[in-house]
């Protein structure tokens, strides 16, 4: 897959509602701040599961039981990504919080590479903690097999 396709796959997911063309070829303002209000909920959401990632990798890495590098590399990778979107989301539910569909327009006009670009950052961080994190509960299951504690020998 090419880094374009990977752009437009990214673009697309993060659209939760109508298509960018359409809103710029459409001057309703209403429809631009239904669009904020929808990213606000995506954003609100995305981050909502950034902490329940948070929690459950905390869990893991400060336990009692001994873990790889690996594991514990992934993990460390998935907490700090998982801040890293939970920052980006609340800043940008901060800053387009309130701003007039006119603006968003005129935003949307101005930059629109850049403008999507940023409001798709708190999913693009979201996605690697994700990753992260089932890479490395992956790698704790895998290696636990290994000491007997979780595979169980059936006689």
């Amino acid at each position: 897959m090419s880094l374009l396709g990977i752009v437009s796959t990214v673009l697309s997911w993060t659209t939760p509602q109508k298509q960018i063309k359409y809103l710029l070829a459409k001057k309703d303002f209403r429809e631009w701040e239904t669009f904020r209000d929808s990213l606000v909920h995506r954003w609100l959401n995305t981050n909502i599961m950034c902490g329940l990632i948070m929690s459950a990798m905390s869990t893991v890495l400060f336990s009692s039981a001994t873990i790889s590098n690996a594991a514990f590399a992934l993990g460390v990778i998935s907490l700090l990504s998982s801040l890293i979107a939970i920052g980006f989301g609340v800043g940008l539910m901060y800053v387009l919080g309130d701003v007039p569909g006119s603006r968003l327009h005129i935003i949307g006009c101005l930059h629109l590479r850049p403008y999507i670009f940023a409001l798709s950052v708190p999913q693009i961080w979201a996605v690697v903690s994700f990753t992260a994190f089932f890479a490395s509960v992956c790698v704790f299951v895998w290696e636990a097999t290994n000491k007997g504690w979780l595979a169980r020998e059936w006689s």
